[in-house]
């Protein structure tokens, strides 16, 4: 039996090299190797959960997924659809994947990932935070399980070769940053 994936159907901006759109193309076909216009990219947001230990909510993604099957991915993410904001297309996917309905005052933008500074990569990426101390209810059709791990821990698996998405050991640089500039606030504050 074939599995149709609906979402190869997706409508998503094509964006320039300044993030700009100039047209739109079906996911499936710029997700194909080959599929994009030359200097032509699209764009994804991606989130990651964060608890008081300064540990990431990384779960594992199923094994019919067609980008990095059973590997380990971001708290949530995906691509942005046409017409969307990145924070729109994380809300969407914060709901779709791990059943959070936030406000958009509690995502924390931490990064952006460009096809210049992750190559060879296709996308604009936002990346957000999200501060929690919960697991999330995962959605099971995305999702076979999780862990908490530190920014180190996760580099740690992603350097030794463990099953990922592409972009997730760039994206933890992100997070580094994030909680240096936030610790170099704490010690301001003292």
């Amino acid at each position: 039996m074939m599995v149709v994936d609906d979402s190869d159907q997706e409508l998503l901006d094509l964006v320039d090299a300044s993030d700009q759109v100039v047209g739109t193309i079906l996911r499936g076909q710029a997700t194909t190797p080959g599929g994009l216009p030359k200097d032509r990219y699209i764009r994804a947001a991606n989130c990651f959960i964060m608890n008081a230990k300064q540990q990431l909510w990384i779960p594992r993604r199923t094994t019919h997924k067609k980008i990095a099957p059973g590997g380990l991915d971001y708290s949530a993410g995906g691509h942005v659809t046409s017409g969307q904001s990145y924070e729109e297309a994380m809300r969407q996917e914060l709901v779709e994947e791990v059943n959070l309905h936030l406000d958009p005052k509690q995502l924390i933008e931490i990064g952006l990932e460009t096809p210049f500074n992750t190559p060879p990569y296709i996308y604009f990426a936002k990346i957000f935070l999200y501060l929690s101390d919960e697991a999330p209810d995962y959605n099971p059709d995305d999702f076979t399980g999780f862990e908490w791990l530190s920014v180190e821990e996760l580099q740690q698996k992603l350097r030794n070769g463990v099953s990922a998405k592409d972009s997730l050991l760039a994206a933890t640089e992100s997070v580094s940053a994030y909680l240096r500039q936030h610790e170099g606030d704490k010690q301001r504050d003292k």
